[in-house]
């Protein structure tokens, strides 16, 4: 309800003016018990962020707003960012369902959702933005990518995903893997029917979307369609962010370092863990591998005490 009375309050700042033209997108309602989820389908045009609000004002007093289910190839991206910052400001529970799509623009509209849904047969793609007519790069369009990509950052997409979006030719779609979408915090849906057909514009080549999106084992899969959180405890919240955090420093190693550092997360659990000082193989640098090797300790401390709790291990070993 408090997600409801927020949208609706929305209308009355003004988001997208008065008396402008209907929207491109589509929005109709899906009726779950007394809740509904409202569904958006087509392009983001200039007039969408106010036409999602008037449809959660249309929603009868007796029920309350569930969720966005979304399905876009993109569109507009300064209506985009509008329709981001109310969904974030929100906290509008947001879901890409089976045989739906989320691509280009729409990108900011899903990331921006502090719930994010998604089945494994759903596509979601990012790239670089393009000029209006021609589909080409310029000036403008490279500062108008950097925004992008700092509001993507700005809700919480990994800086891997973020690289994905800048160095991904308008031409081209990224379409983001499970892992991927397990970084950025997405809860994975039930599929139950087959992956939406992209239809490129003429100057498109779309790259090869993955054979499946399918989470990482562990990774929550509910009842298709419908916006229902996991039944996480905090502390398997707390498990699950402790271990994004400790892969993302992972990945950003490089050489013996990484070396190391892989060594301490293979050698903590023993009775016994060897030293980081005498592990090195020959024609390692000795100093770079303990390097790693200290400071992946130093950050597993916390989370191999944590790891007793049976909610944080579980949450940790969901990743």
């Amino acid at each position: 309800m408090l997600v409801r009375l927020w949208v609706v309050a929305a209308i009355s700042v003004g988001i997208a003016g008065a008396c402008l033209p209907a929207a491109a997108m589509r929005f109709g309602t899906v009726d779950v018990g007394q809740s509904v989820i409202i569904t958006a389908n087509g392009d983001i045009e200039p007039n969408d962020t106010r036409a999602f609000a008037e449809a959660v004002k249309d929603i009868p007093p007796e029920r309350s707003l569930l969720g966005l289910s979304i399905d876009s190839p993109g569109g507009n991206l300064l209506e985009a960012e509008k329709f981001a910052a109310l969904i974030h400001d929100a906290h509008v529970p947001v879901a890409v369902v089976s045989g739906s799509m989320c691509a280009s623009a729409c990108f900011l509209l899903f990331t921006a959702s502090p719930q994010k849904f998604a089945t494994p047969d759903a596509l979601i793609g990012v790239h670089s933005a393009s000029a209006s007519e021609g589909g080409d790069e310029n000036l403008t369009t490279l500062g108008v990518t950097t925004a992008v990509a700092r509001d993507a950052a700005g809700y919480g997409v990994p800086p891997e995903i973020v690289g994905r979006m800048v160095t991904t030719q308008p031409g081209q779609i990224a379409w983001l893997t499970g892992k991927e979408l397990a970084q950025m915090g997405v809860s994975f849906l039930t599929a139950t029917a087959p992956a939406p057909t992209y239809t490129p514009g003429p100057n498109v080549a779309v790259l090869p979307a993955p054979a499946t999106m399918a989470p990482p084992a562990g990774v929550y899969a509910g009842a298709t369609g419908l916006l229902i959180s996991p039944p996480h405890s905090p502390l398997f919240d707390q498990g699950l962010a402790d271990r994004r955090a400790w892969e993302q420093w992972f990945s950003s190693l490089v050489g013996d370092q990484k070396a190391g550092a892989e060594y301490w997360s293979g050698q903590r659990s023993l009775p016994k863990p060897g030293s980081c000082y005498r592990a090195a193989s020959s024609g390692q640098d000795e100093n770079a591998f303990a390097s790693g090797c200290l400071a992946a300790k130093q950050r597993l401390a916390h989370s191999d005490q944590m790891r007793k709790n049976p909610d944080y291990k579980a949450g940790w070993n969901s990743f």
